[in-house]
């Protein structure tokens, strides 16, 4: 039950940020199939998938998960044209 301003909505649903080193382009990727929508998870393992879009820049990137407006450490990416599907 919600009402007033007392709705809450999950705010630790996480997007997946790709910033192209050549170009600084940066693309927001919604993920979806989540393992766990747990916080605090410890040492446990979790993962999500996500979607690559067709107009994305190929070439190298740097890929991090956001959640609640936190960052991940990144890691780096290469995007090309064979791997523009479901991650």
């Amino acid at each position: 039950m919600a009402f007033g301003d007392e709705y809450q909505n999950a705010t630790n649903y996480p997007l997946v940020r790709i910033t192209m080193s050549s170009s600084g382009h940066v693309y927001y990727l919604r993920t979806h199939d989540h393992s766990t929508m747990g916080v605090a998870t410890g040492s446990a393992t979790v993962s999500t998938n996500f979607d690559v879009p067709s107009g994305i820049t190929s070439g190298s990137g740097q890929l991090v998960v956001v959640a609640n407006g936190i960052a991940s450490q990144s890691v780096t990416v290469s995007v090309s044209g064979s791997n523009r599907r479901r991650h």
